[in-house]
């Protein structure tokens, strides 16, 4: 009842407000996090998150095809440390700060391409398919690309932490599984 509640009064919306870029990597995480909280197997929340911002003509071709759940990809293809702290910290904190968030959108993904910890489908398998095909061949290279991300703790540049490369891999499998890939 509760997530549904959430959703019904525009939360879902307001969160997917909050990750694409601009937004900083801290903002990213925590909105991310929550619609990972919000999502948790629900196929009608996952099914409306699909809906969100689909269609529309001023987005990214993967939001277009996959709505929300494309918004929360393409965060994930395009993440960025935030200027100001990359100027300020000289890198490594500013990256941590990126694959923090990159982990946290890849929780959401998780819990909407329906994965159990054991890397299979844990239910729902007509609504992974709907988001498999939603997000296509082009979503799931994203998710394969972070799923061989390295975990690096210094040096700069992008990179990922170890249960971001788990989470990434385990949903790319699913949805490749059910994109009919594998």
């Amino acid at each position: 009842p509760g997530q549904m509640q959430f959703a019904s009064y525009g939360g879902l919306e307001a969160l997917l407000k909050l990750i694409p870029h601009p937004s900083s990597p801290p903002v990213q995480r925590a909105a991310c996090l929550c619609l990972a909280n919000a999502l948790q197997n629900n196929p009608k929340l996952i099914l409306q998150t699909l809906a969100i911002g689909r269609g529309h003509r001023d987005v990214p071709d993967l939001v277009r095809r996959a709505g929300g759940i494309g918004t929360l990809i393409e965060m994930i293809a395009t993440a960025r440390p935030d200027p100001e702290v990359l100027q300020k910290t000289g890198g490594d904190a500013a990256w941590d700060e990126v694959a923090l968030a990159t982990e946290a959108a890849v929780q959401a993904l998780t819990g909407a391409a329906f994965v159990a910890k054991t890397g299979l489908f844990s239910d729902g398998k007509r609504t992974v398919e709907k988001v498999a095909k939603a997000v296509g061949r082009s979503g799931i290279v994203v998710l394969r690309k972070q799923a061989r991300m390295p975990v690096v703790t210094k040096g700069g540049g992008k990179r990922a932490t170890q249960d971001g490369v788990r989470f990434a891999k385990l949903c790319y499998e699913s949805l490749e599984s059910a994109y009919g890939l594998s």
